[in-house]
């Protein structure tokens, strides 16, 4: 009744640039999307190296409920990414792409983002992956929404955020390639009022050419798609349990990516550690007995491993986050 009252009282005006309040409902659905998996990210437990419900990994800095603190914060800067992936013409060709314009106010808003995620993590990096890779996501969801509306002409649209998993892909990869097509993230940043300095992720591409989030940005996410979405969809069918269908999705994650900042932290020597003894437990248990108390047990096992060798894998965390986004937005 609520969503009916809104779109009621105020009427979507596109043509004269002016967001509604039933248009800002709309980015609020697809940010509340972003934000759950942000908080099923962090919730997952166990996960080697990475903060979760048991510990905080490799990590002196930060802990759960600074994470949860940092998602809750982030919500504004996803309903405005959302937003303005919504105010995309929905009359313009499916294939016109994501305008410099359009990267630049993209970029502006991540940036917002991140200053809100410092401030309430004392500068305790906690999201800035994902701050990226979420944000082009929600704008990709928020595009592929108008579209959708506008075929359907207000018919028989019934307001949900589901997309075939070949478009949104797609939709990814042109919305990271305008935002990443000069490849220069400090010119984008100074252009918006914010100094960059060179990244872990960019070390690392420099010092092995991983290319990190990226490459994966640039893909449409494709290791999410291709391992991380089959993948947890299958645990979910198997067991119906979602923290034990996101650990499965980690492991298999550790398991197939070449983890940023595994290397950062531990060279390829560390990344070779973690991925071979992924490898290891899901040879030892098949679908479904990662999820036993003996699986569990094994991780809590490389869990323990990772925090002496001080060993964190930021980059598959972040894809579990955006699987999670994919699996709420996907058919």
């Amino acid at each position: 009744m609520h969503e009916r009252k809104i779109n009621k009282d105020f009427e979507t005006r596109r043509e004269e640039g002016i967001p509604s309040a039933s248009f800002s409902y709309d980015g609020y659905k697809i940010a509340d999307l972003a934000v759950r998996a942000l908080i099923c990210e962090v919730d997952t437990t166990p996960k080697p190296g990475l903060v979760d419900r048991d510990n905080n990994g490799a990590h002196k800095d930060m802990d759960h409920f600074m994470f949860l603190r940092s998602a809750l914060a982030l919500r504004n800067c996803f309903v405005q990414c959302a937003d303005l992936g919504l105010s995309f013409d929905p009359g313009a060709t499916a294939d016109r792409g994501f305008s410099a314009e359009e990267a630049e106010a993209l970029r502006k808003i991540g940036l917002a983002g991140e200053e809100a995620m410092f401030q309430t993590t004392g500068g305790v990096n906690t999201h800035k992956g994902l701050i990226f890779s979420l944000g082009i996501l929600c704008t990709a969801c928020g595009i592929l929404f108008a579209q959708k509306a506008a075929l359907d002409e207000g018919r028989n649209f019934d307001g949900a955020i589901r997309f075939g998993e070949a478009e949104l892909r797609t939709k990814c990869a042109e919305i990271a390639a305008a935002l990443l097509c000069d490849d220069t993230a400090e010119a984008g940043a100074e252009r918006s009022g914010a100094v960059a300095g060179e990244t872990h992720g960019q070390i690392v591409q420099k010092a092995t050419g991983i290319s990190g989030v990226k490459g994966e940005a640039l893909s449409g996410f494709g290791t999410a798609f291709e391992t991380g979405l089959p993948i947890l969809r299958e645990a979910l069918d198997l067991t119906g349990e979602l923290n034990g269908a996101c650990v499965e999705t980690m492991i298999h994650l550790l398991a197939e990516t070449d983890d940023s900042n595994l290397v950062y932290r531990g060279g390829l020597e560390g990344l070779e550690f973690v991925r071979s003894r992924a490898k290891e437990l899901l040879e030892e248990y098949s679908y479904g007995r990662l999820q036993d108390e003996d699986g569990l047990e094994a991780i809590r096992q490389l869990d323990q491993e990772c925090i002496e060798r001080n060993l964190s894998p930021g980059g598959c965390a972040d894809l579990l986050a955006i699987t999670v986004m994919l699996h709420s937005v996907t058919v």
